[in-house]
């Protein structure tokens, strides 16, 4: 009778997690009904760009088991540590713990990790201008109907010359029109330094002769919605939308990243080579939209295509090189991979990529004030600025402007007498200290024009400026004409820039040592300190932008030029500090 019992208590036992627990009631015990508490001890950062993730976690209870839950699965047993090798797809993934007592009692506050797992960029392809492509074959789902499909082609492209020549970066045609070449779609450079883009027979250019494509990297993007075709640059329409052509689909050629054919479909036909570098080259089956195309552009840092809003339109996607085992180029959303041809070898995959311009800092605790053109909207009257009280006033009529050189930055332009900014609030005293920052995404061709000024027209109260004396040479001073013509500066100092080139210049000053330095992108080209006097003091006096405004118009010196920011430090910035500052500058301006 005792056995009968004894397999009738068994017989009510519970399970879980194989292992053996009794009802407390059956012992007369009260139930346990107060949950574990679950803590996380080790996770991934955020953002991160690892495609594996590793947790540890731990209860209050030392014989809890454990459930995981990645990204909304379901629950399912693990331990510590929880190990996803992956890899894990980019984006958002969100990953829950939760113990779980002998009582069955689960934690109803699970501990939770949500992390983003970014694209690591780290190589792009090199094309060398000869016969450098990738093939990516004949797809089925990029055989389009002229006037009728909806496609976009979304890329990074570098231009490796200044020389002009015709080059092609992603084309499906053969160019030997002698031969029966038919052009089905083209991405590419003119010989006048165009962009442009061909579909079906019809083509769009735009820009030409000194529009600055020859700098660093940009985001291209040709769009066709049925008989429209659309070019887009670093996340921009450009030029007129076109018509594009009625001749038949190309079904010779194959689809080549870095040229086109000429009139057989064999890797020595390579046909208006790209010369530069191409990355994160995708194929969408939509017309992707001027919001879509900003999307992806990313402020000019590429990011995985597959979280993008439209993603279930991307149907091809090549790195270019991350991930990539010469001469194999994987498609990382179809099937259709990529083959080198014609290139030297494993040498092609390089560590040059894309990355954009971002706003040069204030430097913390210097009093900085700060105007940035992607704040003003070129039509107010007020520049709010980013930092500090003062903003900027338009005189005249500036204007804003897309600035091809950094990708997508806006700049305010000056190209009319009598135009300018102004910023207010610059006391100087005999004992300023002060840095002036001045980022331009073209020099300008104008001479004998003031780049900045601070002075009251006859130079009574205290001044400061730099000014352009020829496009070689310039001036820089601090100046009172009130306290016995006292003069710090240069006047006819050598300077290197050209118009339609990229420059910052910085200026910085100690009145009390005296002393005197300017910069051109961040490396010192003068400095002086000899100087003798008082400066004497000066009153509240606004600082002219491109212009030298004597705190009631606007002279007829007008620098001209796209300016892209304007900075004031109310402190001497270290040598050390200007050069470190302008380093990513320096690698995208394409000197």
């Amino acid at each position: 009778m005792r056995h009968l019992l004894l397999a009738l208590a068994l017989s009510s036992a519970w399970f879980h997690n194989g292992r053996l627990t009794t009802p407390a009631a059956k012992l007369g015990v009260p139930p346990d009904t107060t949950p574990p508490e679950t803590t996380l001890s080790n996770y991934p950062t955020n953002p991160t760009t690892d495609r594996t993730a590793t947790f540890e976690f731990a209860s209050d209870d030392p014989a809890a088991t454990f459930e995981c839950n990645l990204d909304s699965a379901g629950y399912s047993s693990c331990t510590s540590p929880k190990v996803y090798s992956g890899p894990l797809a980019y984006g958002s993934h969100t990953f829950l713990v939760r113990a779980i007592d002998a009582a069955l009692n689960a934690d109803n506050s699970p501990a939770s990790h949500t992390w983003t797992i970014n694209l690591l960029n780290q190589k792009s392809m090199s094309h060398d201008g000869s016969d450098d492509v990738v093939s990516i074959g004949k797809p089925s789902d990029m055989n389009l109907t002229p006037g009728v499909s909806n496609f976009t082609i979304a890329m990074w492209i570098k231009r490796g010359e200044a020389a002009d020549f015709e080059r092609h970066f992603v084309s499906k045609a053969t160019m030997d029109g002698g031969a029966g070449g038919t052009v089905g779609v083209v991405g590419g450079m003119r010989d006048d330094d165009a962009i442009e883009a061909l579909a079906y027979g019809g083509e769009n250019t735009f820009g030409g002769n000194a529009n600055g494509f020859t700098h660093g990297w940009h985001y291209y993007g040709l769009t066709l919605a049925g008989p429209t075709g659309l070019l887009y640059l670093d996340g921009h329409q450009v030029g007129s939308s076109f018509a594009v052509g009625n001749t038949a689909w190309n079904t010779t050629a194959s689809w080549l990243i870095g040229g086109s054919r000429g009139s057989t479909d064999t890797s020595t036909e390579v046909w208006y080579p790209w010369k530069g570098n191409t990355d994160e080259v995708t194929f969408w089956s939509r017309a992707l939209t001027a919001a879509e195309h900003l999307e992806l552009f990313n402020n000019g840092d590429p990011y995985a295509p597959t979280t993008h809003s439209r993603a279930a339109n991307l149907i091809h996607w090549y790195r270019m090189g991350d991930g990539d085992t010469y001469p194999t180029i994987l498609d990382q959303v179809g099937g259709a991979t990529g083959t080198c041809q014609n290139m030297a070898g494993a040498a092609n995959i390089v560590s040059d990529v894309p990355v954009g311009l971002d706003v040069l800092p204030c430097v913390a605790a210097s009093g900085c004030e700060q105007l940035v053109a992607d704040d003003w909207d070129g039509s107010s009257s007020t520049w709010t600025a980013r930092v500090g009280s003062n903003n900027g006033t338009k005189r005249g009529t500036p204007t804003l402007d897309y600035t091809p050189n950094f990708m997508g930055r806006k700049s305010m332009t000056i190209s009319a007498s009598g135009a300018c900014m102004t910023m207010p609030g610059d006391a100087l005293t005999a004992s300023t200290t002060r840095t002036y920052e001045v980022i331009m995404d073209d020099w300008g061709s104008a001479t004998s024009k003031y780049l900045f000024a601070r002075t009251d027209g006859s130079f009574v109260n205290l001044a400061n400026w730099f000014y352009k004396s020829s496009e070689t040479a310039f001036e820089s001073a601090i100046y009172t004409s009130g306290a016995g013509g006292i003069w710090l500066g240069a006047a006819g100092q050598t300077f290197t820039n050209t118009a339609s080139k990229p420059v910052a210049i910085t200026i910085t000053m100690d009145l009390s040592a005296p002393r005197l330095t300017v910069y051109r992108n961040g490396t010192q080209i003068y400095q002086d300190t000899s100087t003798s006097g008082s400066f004497g003091t000066a009153t509240n006096l606004a600082v002219g932008i491109g212009c030298r405004w004597n705190q009631s118009a606007v002279s007829t010196e007008v620098f001209g030029g796209k300016y892209l920011e304007f900075l004031r430090h109310g402190v001497e910035l270290p040598s050390g500090t200007v050069s470190s500052r302008l380093t990513q500058f320096n690698s995208l301006k394409g000197y």
